[in-house]
């Protein structure tokens, strides 16, 4: 317990120094108003005991077997007339841990961060005889038997390879205001993603097929952007919202030695998620009319494209066979909505609605000449 209360103590004088530049965004703070902190901080450790290390143990705890940990959360709010800060974290000992830190002046100006992170333990019971995972180039030992029918293959040189999303990791930060009858909000969030993880692949399509997993590489990263513009008045409102995630996949392609090939040079490629862009704008609003009546819209507008480089039809050809050397694929879509309600008179309604939705895709599009022979 004299431990608990040091650490309150010493949040209490970290968020007083944090908060400390935002005292003169109170306008009508008292400069003598009394400092208030209050929460709630707990700290231990516990044990998780296991006869077998299992995935389902911890999925998303990254607990898979008896280990101990340490028990962090926390819940503390520091106030002093309008200015507030409050920190709130959860989990703190585990993988999947949380932390969000909000400060601002009560109804004029928040400004937040927040901290979250969540693994994925998929199988904790796999084997695999490529080598090179945790790259973009996966190779067989060379004692490996290869083997056009699989099962005649020779199998050796496994390893064993847990697979698994090492964590979901999400920062994000912003703020949001009031500035008299206009609100605005801005806030950024990056989430990366990486790991090992099970890709199904097939080679030697024509007349049969066989088929692979592969312990493919994950590593990816998102960001995206939100921002908006209000005004609320008596008569009407109007909102601008804005929008944009774009999608970096770091693994572009992943190449693996072919099992069912006798030959050394049999390899395969299987291409991965492209990198992408996603824009949206959004303008909306109401009024207010007389005779009881009102009307509503909104008008939406959004982008999508991708150019990722495409691949070769296969590993024996050329790219400079391909119709073009990326996607250039590009969406746009276009939303409408309108509307209008009207009671002039006690037991009189009207309405009227306007609706229009529209979708441009301007991918390039190939056209591909095919030959049909006849026995």
């Amino acid at each position: 317990m004299r431990n608990q209360k040091k650490l309150s103590c010493i949040l209490a004088l970290l968020l007083m120094a944090l908060i400390s530049p935002f005292e003169s965004l109170a306008e009508n703070n008292e400069t003598d108003a009394k400092a208030v902190v209050e929460g709630t901080v707990t700290f231990g450790t516990a044990i998780v005991g296991s006869d077998n290390k299992s995935s389902k143990l911890g999925a998303y705890s990254g607990i898979t077997d008896s280990q101990g940990y340490a028990i962090g959360n926390t819940e503390v709010l520091y106030q002093r007339g309008l200015l507030y800060m409050q920190l709130l974290g959860e989990d703190l000992g585990l993988e999947n841990r949380s932390v969000s830190l909000e400060t601002g002046t009560y109804g004029k100006l928040k400004f937040f961060a927040n901290w979250d992170q969540l693994p994925h333990e998929l199988n904790n019971n796999t084997q695999t005889p490529f080598k090179g995972i945790g790259g973009t180039n996966l190779t067989l030992p060379t004692s490996f038997g290869k083997n056009s029918d699989a099962t005649a293959l020779t199998i050796t040189g496994l390893d064993r390879e847990d697979l698994r999303i090492d964590g979901r990791r999400a920062g994000n930060f912003g703020f949001s205001g009031k500035f008299g009858k206009m609100d605005v909000s801005l806030s950024y969030m990056r989430e990366t993603k990486d790991g090992i993880v099970d890709i199904g692949t097939v080679v030697n399509t024509s007349p049969g097929g066989q088929s692979i997993s592969l312990p493919g590489l994950l590593d990816q990263v998102t960001n995206e952007v939100r921002g908006s513009v209000a005004r609320n008045g008596e008569d009407g409102q109007i909102q601008f919202d804005f929008f944009m995630s774009l999608f970096d996949n770091k693994v572009n392609s992943i190449s693996w030695e072919d099992p069912f090939s006798i030959t050394t040079s049999g390899t395969g490629l299987i291409s991965r998620a492209p990198d992408n862009r996603f824009m949206k704008f959004s303008l909306s609003g109401a009024k207010n009319l007389p005779h009881n009546s009102r009307v509503s819209g909104v008008v939406e507008y959004s982008n999508s494209s991708q150019n990722q480089n495409l691949l070769a039809f296969s590993q024996d050809t050329s790219t400079s066979l391909l119709p073009r050397s990326s996607a250039e694929a590009e969406i746009h879509t276009l939303h409408i909505n309108l509307n209008a309600a009207s009671r002039p008179l006690p037991k009189l309604g009207l309405k009227a609605r306007y609706r229009h939705f529209q979708t441009i895709n301007e991918t390039e599009q190939s056209l591909f000449q095919y030959i049909l022979s006849r026995p």
